[in-house]
Formats: structure tokens, C-alpha cells, sequence
């Protein structure tokens, strides 16, 4: 597999999360049972199978293209680094070197015609490096490419106002269908479409707005289509005689000319075979010792937007996003309304440079890559038609925000994935000081190359353009099938599985309640803090944790259910989203019922004590009764009117089961409202204070009332009754009101499934500790096993803290000790422990005992016979990065046999002392 020397991972300041994980789908054939067979790694890093027999057999690695990818917007950055076969400038060398063996060796007949297509982009970005002008830049390019042995190169440029043309006509139609109106379905708004990590990240995740993406090809594939069906026609070649190659400003071409909607299955041909960035292609010009500054200029062929003597070449007003807004603007307003207004004015007007009686601008406060600009009608002075320009997946997802609540009133978008659009592509060329003051003046003075031009040409009054349309499509010109078929493409929707990269540990849980409306209790963890452990909480109805559905298996389930009221990928339809600039509910609402809202989200939103009592305020205007999820984490809010504000939105919204106050300001004392204001009972199922100022430890004052003189601490546990989930993860709250609340939650009669206590420095507060373990031992022997998961992370607990839970007599289904500083002693306390715990999931990463430790986990000494080993039920252990060797694992694989054989879960990752090759069988 050859690669690209010219990816690179530069700064990414605009990265969108993997929606899903990056890997090839392959169906595997299962025969119902076992051959016996196992996968070893071998010394060097390769992949054997082991036969039963010892027969080892080197697999062979799998070749990833193109093809094989998911969409699922890893890749899809300011700057992308995606590796594939097919698409270097080593290949575009490759095919020259073949033409020159087959003419060398008189099978010139043979050689393929090489064509090449530069962007504008490409020719300003190394028109700044080189500090010559972009004709110079295009001539030289001109003169080396050619006396390398490509026949052709051409002008993306060209094709670009191909598709301006056919972008403003397809407006127009869609415009006039729609009858003007915005959002009716009928093709209103029209989003750019020529960007291909905006049209990955659309496909994958928002398969929506679809609909209203303009099909009209980009000026990349609108000139493969021309070099293979145009061009071939002309050359009386068939399209897989040429090689096209397009050097281009951004990877993800390369993602858009391996589409199978640009593939000819009749000349088992791709529109543009290769793509070459700026930068591969600057690499290339290094490594073939070829100085684009010092290299001769020579005449430019046809297909270039130049003047007749090649003296200057024209420019299409508007930004290195292809001038889309502005063209389609002019066009519309003359077709539409008989207005005549230039391009370049509606450029400059943008831009600030010019006004215009008849365009207005509307600011966009500190977002320099969002402009929107109205045609006003000239009677009215009210906006005839309104567009906007959106760069960068920060602005993207504000818009699909708007484009899915029915707020959006642009007919017109003009879309880039990357922030200061193309000319900031992550194939273009990098400035040497890599500071972002640096990288910003770079993209800068780069798009004002782009934009510079001695003179405009309307695409209309492109003669060339013209010629090729009607030699190419006939009398009827673009209007004929065939031009249709030729200049437009389609979309496709990605549909993916629910991924807890992608959706939040908190998502999940609310579409799995929402699609079994009816169940009484769900199973499952609130968001575990960076540190944590997956978790995985027993059915409250069975005590094998090996057959209890896990929450992702029942949020799965959900999703596949036709019958479900709402699903992972629907969920936004009832989702009240509020944004830092979007906290008006009415105007967030739009024209949607308040009714059908099911989860209440506002996050990152800087609200405060006062701003979510106005809030709370204008939502109880309307009933909500299908509120189920309410998330305020990562706000500012706190005192005691966010709290009497939280009493009466429970008190409207008596379904909430999901309520996340994390990272807040609130204290214990705050949430005494809810406990006293007579509201009566709640359906809160699931409590989430993590990295609240919850209590402290110093002297009580009317600020931080904690102790629970009058008893308030229960009765807030008893408004809450189906109270099942607490997370306390790096809260801060003192003894005293830790304890009381964790007594009054074990006392009640619901019973608690999930306890989350990671990070509360509990290693320095082991009488607190003791306090807390006390409260977990059952008062009744005879009552059925409690299921609940304790989670203690990053305590540093040490072998003391050990001590006092193993001792405490405590009976649980699951308890996280990782990151505690358990040495082999720890680890032996819990070995005389287990029997009697009732655990079956037990987590001891990131502990560094070694193989002592595992020896005194297994009560071993060495010795593998079964009278010496602990009787225990568990059915998961945790062991990553643990300092574990071949021997712990020998330990591990006899343990099994015997009565630790329950085990179907075991994690030994990052223990890099084991030799490769070394397996446990389960």
C-alpha cells in the first residue's frame, strides 16, 4: 500500500468526534462450534492462527480504500489525515513512468492520456509560497507537468462556472416550485453541496437535510465528467484511456472522486482517478528536484478561464468557498425580480467594502465565518430573499440546529467544512512559524490572492462555456436529459448503530426509557467520570449478570423496534436543544408542541441562578407532559432561587425520571426547596451532582446550611422515591451530609443501583469511609441480594481503605476500585472478602500490584489446587495496566478451571510486561 507523504496532522481546532468507530464491516461465516483454533502475535508484530494442532498460518492484512468508509466524521476536520491507496502523486509518477515504457518500447498507442485539473485554490495557496502571481503560478505549472509527460491541464476554474450555472438554474427551479417558502418540503432552503466534508458529515449524521442539498456536481467532479465524456469524445478515446488527476486544497476530494456515484461501470473508470493536495504536490516538485520558481512559463491549453491572449485570468466573485452565495444571489435576483445586481457587488457589500441600496447585512456577532446578506424588495424594503455563508462544523451544527427545528429562514446556503473556507483546506500549504497568529495571516493573505483579479467574468459570458455546452449537449443545451444526467448527483444517507463514542452515556438511558414507556425501572450508570470504569449494572430482577441485557444491548434493542416511540436517531424531534445564543424558549420552541418535548438540554450555556428561574419561569407556561430528561450540566447554576426554580419545574414536570445538575454551583442547602416545597413526590430515577460545592466541612453558615438539624436530608430521599441512580463524582461535600444522605438512600424501600463516589479524596476520610460501607450492610440476612454498584475510583484508598470494605461485612453486585493505590496486601483482604460479598463484577485497574497481587487475589501462593482457592461469583474483573506478566496470566487460566470458572469477563489491556503471543482462553 503506498501512502502519501504529504498527510500530516496539523492543528485541529474544528474537530468533530467519531460519530461511530472507524472500521470495515466483514460478514464472518460461523459454523456453531469451535475449531480449536486461536490468534497469535508474533515477535515482529504479525497476526498467526494457531491451529488445534500448532499449525500457525500468517494472515494477511486487510486493505482499507476509499470504498470502505464509513463517513463517520473522525476524518472529517479542518485538516484531515486520511490514509487510502490510489491517491498520492506516487501513483500520478507511477502512470507517467508506464506511458514512458510503453512509448520507449514503440507501444506508445497504449499509454494513457494523463490530464490534469488545478484548482485556484492550489495556484494561490503556492503563488504565496513562491511569491509570484497565480498566471505565473499556472504557466509554470503548465510547463513542468507537461515536460513530466501529462498531455493536458486544465482549470478547475472552468468547470466551476459550469456549475455556477447550473447551481443558479437548479436554485431558481426549486425557488419557484416552492413558491418562495422556506422549509415546506418542496426544495427550500438550497445548501451548498460542492464541499465533501460538509456532504460526509450530512450523510452521516444528519441524513435529514438531505433533501435540501443542491445536486448540481462540484467543479471537481463537473470536470471529470467533462476530461471523460467530453474530452474522450473529442480524443475518440474511451473515458478508461484517460487519467485524470485533480490537484486539489483539501483531502476529503480525494473522499469525493472515490464515490460510487462518480464510477463508470461500463468503462470501469472513476470521474477523477487521483487526487493530489497542494502540499503532495509541492512534495512532489521537491522530490523530482523541479523549483516551481525557476521553472519556464508556457501557453495555457483551452479549457482555462483566461483572456485571449493569456494575459490575465478572470476571477468569479465571492470567497475560496466558489462564490456560490454571490452568483446564485445576481442570477435569482435577475431571473426572479428583474433586479440587476453584479456578483462582485454583492461581494463587496459582504465583505464591508460597499453598500447597495437593495442588499443588507446582518452582523453576526463574533463569528467572522458566518455572513448573511438579504435582497430587499424595492417597494417594501423587506428581504426577498435571504443567504447566508456558514465555514467551520462550529457554525454547521448551529445551522443544522436551525435547519431541524423549522428556524431557519436562508433560501440559500453557502457551506465550507473548513473555517475561513477552501483557501484554509487542509491540503494546502502551511506557513513556516506554526503559531496561530502566523496560520491566520497565512489563510489570510492567501484568500486575498484568491480573490484578486484584474478583471470578473460572469460564467454567462464564458464563450468557451458556452461552446462546450452546446457542442456537448445539443440544441437543447443544459435543459436537455443528458445534461441533467451529466452535471447532478445524489446523496445517501448513513444509518449507524448507537455508539457510546458518539451518543453520551445520558442519551442512551433516555431513549432506552423512552422506548419501553411502560418499564418500571432501567437498568444502567449516570456518565462515569474520566477515570472510571465501564459499568455494568445487574437486572433489579436477576442476579446473573452474564444474561441480564447491558443498557447499550437494551438502547440497541430500542432503536431496532419499529414499535418505539422515539428512536436514537428521531430522539431530537422531542429534544429542546438550547444553545448559548438560543436561550428564548418560544423562539426555540418554533412551531413545534411544547407537548412532544421529552428531553430539556441545556448545556455550556454560561446559565446562571437567575437565568434558570427565567427559564423555568417561560416553560411552565406550557404543560410538558412527556418530560422525562433534564440536563443543565456545565452551567453556572446555584443559590437558593435555582433551587426553588428546580422544586417548580419538578412540581410542572412530575415524569422527569432523568435529571443532570453536574458541574454546577449548588449546594445541598439549594436543594432543600425540592424537599420543602411541598410538591409531594417525583419520578426521579436517576441524580446526577457531580462537581457540585455541594457542603464543606468548615463551620455552618446561612450559605452552606449542611447538617441535617430538622431532618431535610431525608426528606428530600423521600421525594424522590424511585430515586435508583446517584452520582456524587467530584463533588465536594462534607462527613457529615455524605453520610447522611447514603444512609437515608439505603434505608428507604427503593432499592439504590448505582452509587458514584470517584475522586472525593475518601483515602484521608476513612472513618468516613467505614460510615459508608456500615450503611450497605443488610439488616435482614434473609432478604433478597442487593444489587448495586459501588463505584470508588480515584480515592486513593491504599490498603487501609481495602481493609475497612472487606471487613465492612457489605453486600453488592459491583464495586470499582480502580486507581487507589492497592498494593498485594490490598488485594489479599479482598480475596478473603469475596465469598461473601455477593460481587460479580469487580474492577482493580490501574493498581500496579503485579503478579504478587494476583496470587494474593487468587489465595494461590503458587499452588493451583482447588481446596485453596476462594469460592466467588464473579462474573467480570477489571485488570488493565495492572503490571502483569506471563506468570499472572498462567495464575488466571488455572483459576478458571476451577471455581473462578463463572469469569466471562476479563480486561488485562496495558500490561505491556507480557510477552506477545501470551493468551487466556475464558
Amino acid at each position: 500500500m503506498s501512502f502519501s507523504g504529504g498527510l500530516r496532522l496539523t492543528d485541529l481546532n474544528d474537530y468533530i468526534t467519531p460519530g461511530q468507530e472507524c472500521i470495515k464491516p466483514v460478514q464472518v461465516k460461523k459454523t456453531g462450534r469451535s475449531n480449536g483454533s486461536h490468534i497469535k502475535v508474533g515477535d515482529g508484530g504479525d497476526y498467526f492462527e494457531v491451529t488445534k494442532d500448532g499449525e500457525e498460518t500468517k494472515l494477511e492484512a486487510a486493505s482499507i480504500t476509499l470504498n470502505d468508509c464509513l463517513a463517520c466524521s473522525g476524518c472529517v476536520t479542518s485538516a484531515e489525515t486520511v490514509l487510502i491507496t490510489m491517491q498520492s502523486h506516487t501513483e500520478l509518477l507511477s502512470v507517467l513512468d508506464e506511458n514512458r515504457r510503453l512509448r520507449e518500447a514503440g507501444n506508445g498507442d497504449q499509454a494513457k492520456k494523463v490530464v490534469v485539473t488545478v484548482a485556484p485554490q492550489t495556484r494561490a495557496s503556492l503563488a504565496l509560497k513562491y511569491q509570484i502571481s497565480t498566471l505565473s503560478v499556472a504557466k509554470r505549472m503548465t510547463a513542468i507537468l507537461k515536460a513530466m509527460g501529462v498531455d493536458y491541464v486544465l482549470d478547475s476554474a472552468f468547470s466551476r462556472d459550469l456549475t455556477l450555472v447550473e447551481s443558479a438554474r437548479e436554485f431558481v427551479e426549486r425557488f419557484r416550485a416552492s413558491e418562495g417558502q422556506v422549509g415546506d418540503g418542496k426544495g427550500l432552503p438550497v445548501l451548498a453541496s460542492w464541499c465533501p466534508g460538509w456532504v460526509c458529515y450530512a450523510e452521516k449524521t444528519h441524513a435529514e437535510v438531505l433533501p435540501w442539498m443542491s445536486t448540481t456536481r462540484s467543479p471537481q467532479q463537473a470536470m471529470g465528467v467533462v476530461v471523460k465524456d467530453y474530452l474522450a469524445k473529442k480524443l475518440s478515446v474511451t473515458p478508461d484511456r484517460i487519467y485524470h488527476v485533480a490537484v486539489m486544497m483539501c483531502y476529503d476530494k480525494k473522499l469525493e472522486a472515490s464515490r460510487d456515484d462518480f464510477y463508470s461501470d461500463i468503462y470501469k473508470t472513476r470521474d477523477v482517478d487521483c487526487v493530489v493536495t497542494t502540499g503532495e504536490f509541492d512534495r512532489m516538485l521537491s522530490e523530482t528536484n523541479t523549483p516551481l520558481d525557476s521553472a519556464p512559463e508556457t501557453a495555457l491549453d483551452t479549457l482555462f478561464k483566461t483572456d485571449a491572449a493569456q494575459e490575465h485570468l478572470y476571477a468569479s466573485a465571492g470567497t475560496s468557498a466558489g462564490g456560490g452565495l454571490e452568483y446564485i444571489m445576481s442570477y435569482a435576483a435577475r431571473t426572479l425580480f428583474s433586479i440587476d445586481i453584479a456578483p462582485e457587488v454583492i461581494a463587496a457589500v459582504g465583505k464591508g467594502e460597499a453598500t447597495h441600496p437593495l442588499l443588507q447585512v446582518k452582523a453576526v456577532r463574533n463569528q467572522s465565518d458566518h455572513r448573511e446578506i438579504a435582497l430587499l424588495d424595492p417597494a417594501t424594503q423587506q428581504p426577498r430573499l435571504q443567504f447566508a455563508a456558514v465555514y467551520g462544523f462550529r457554525h454547521l451544527q448551529n445551522l443544522v440546529r436551525k435547519l431541524k427545528t423549522g428556524r431557519s429562514v436562508y433560501h440559500y446556503v453557502e457551506v465550507a467544512a473548513c473555517p475561513s473556507a477552501c483557501s484554509n483546506g487542509g491540503g494546502q500549504l502551511q506557513p513556516a512559524d506554526p503559531s496561530p497568529a502566523a496560520k491566520k495571516q497565512w489563510v489570510s493573505e492567501t484568500e486575498r490572492i484568491y480573490t484578486a483579479a484584474d478583471s470578473y467574468e460572469r460564467p454567462e459570458d464564458n464563450a468557451a462555456i458556452s461552446e462546450l455546452i452546446y457542442e456537448w449537449f445539443g440544441a437543447e443545451g443544459l435543459d436537455s436529459e443528458a445534461a441533467r444526467r451529466a452535471l447532478h448527483t445524489q446523496f445517501h444517507g448513513v444509518v449507524a448503530k448507537a455508539n457510546p463514542l458518539g451518543v453520551s452515556c445520558l442519551d442512551q438511558i433516555m431513549d432506552a426509557i423512552a422506548a419501553t414507556p411502560s418499564a418500571t425501572g432501567i437498568s444502567g450508570a449516570l456518565p462515569k467520570s474520566s477515570s472510571s470504569t465501564s459499568l455494568a449494572s445487574a437486572s433489579s430482577s436477576s442476579k446473573d449478570a452474564s444474561t441480564s441485557p447491558t443498557l447499550c444491548e437494551q438502547t440497541e434493542a430500542a432503536a431496532d423496534d419499529a414499535k418505539s416511540p422515539i428512536s436514537i436517531h428521531s430522539r431530537e424531534i422531542a429534544l429542546l436543544d438550547l444553545s448559548p445564543d438560543e436561550l428564548d424558549i418560544p423562539e426555540a420552541l418554533g412551531n413545534r408542541s411544547p407537548a412532544s418535548i421529552e428531553c430539556l438540554r441545556i448545556n455550556r450555556c454560561r446559565v446562571n441562578g437567575k437565568t434558570f428561574s427565567a427559564l423555568v419561569d417561560a416553560l411552565c407556561a406550557y404543560e410538558l407532559p412527556r418530560l422525562h430528561t433534564v440536563d443543565i450540566s456545565q452551567n453556572r447554576v446555584g443559590g437558593a432561587q435555582a433551587g426553588a426554580a428546580l422544586a417548580k419545574l419538578l412540581a410542572h414536570a412530575p415524569t422527569v425520571r432523568f435529571l443532570s445538575l453536574g458541574w454546577n454551583q449548588l449546594s445541598l442547602a439549594d436543594l432543600k426547596h425540592v424537599a420543602t416545597s411541598g410538591a409531594g413526590t417525583c419520578a426521579i430515577q436517576c441524580l446526577d451532582l457531580r462537581a457540585n460545592p455541594l457542603g464543606t466541612s468548615r463551620k455552618k453558615t446561612k450559605k452552606h446550611a449542611d447538617s441535617d438539624d430538622n431532618g431535610w436530608i431525608s426528606t428530600l430521599v423521600s421525594a424522590m422515591p424511585s430515586l435508583t441512580h446517584v452520582q456524587l463524582a467530584q463533588a465536594t461535600i462534607d462527613d457529615s451530609s455524605l453520610v447522611t444522605l447514603l444512609h437515608a438512600l439505603m434505608t428507604r424501600g427503593t432499592d439504590l443501583e448505582y452509587v458514584g463516589l470517584e475522586w472525593l479524596a475518601l483515602g484521608g476520610r476513612l472513618a468516613t469511609v467505614r460510615s459508608i460501607m456500615s450503611s450497605l450492610v443488610p439488616t435482614d440476612p434473609s432478604a433478597p441480594t442487593r444489587s448495586l454498584h459501588l463505584n470508588l475510583a480515584a480515592n486513593n484508598l491504599g490498603d487501609s481503605g481495602v481493609k475497612i470494605i472487606a471487613e465492612s461485612g457489605a453486600v453488592l453486585s459491583s464495586l470499582t476500585l480502580a486507581c487507589n493505590f492497592i498494593t498485594e496486601r490490598g488485594t489479599s483482604m479482598l480475596a478473603g472478602w469475596l465469598p461473601t460479598s455477593g460481587l460479580t463484577a469487580l474492577e482493580l485497574s490501574d493498581n500496579y500490584f503485579g503478579d504478587q497481587g494476583i496470587a494474593s487475589l487468587l489465595a494461590t501462593d503458587g499452588r493451583y489446587q482447588s481446596a485453596d482457592l476462594p469460592y466467588t461469583q464473579l462474573v467480570s474483573l477489571g485488570l488493565n495496566s495492572c503490571c502483569l506478566t506471563d506468570t499472572a496470566l498462567r495464575m488466571l487460566t488455572d483459576a478458571l478451571a476451577y471455581n473462578w470458572a463463572s469469569l466471562a469477563s476479563l480486561r488485562i489491556l496495558r500490561n505491556n510486561r507480557m510477552s506477545p503471543g501470551t493468551k487466556v482462553a475464558l
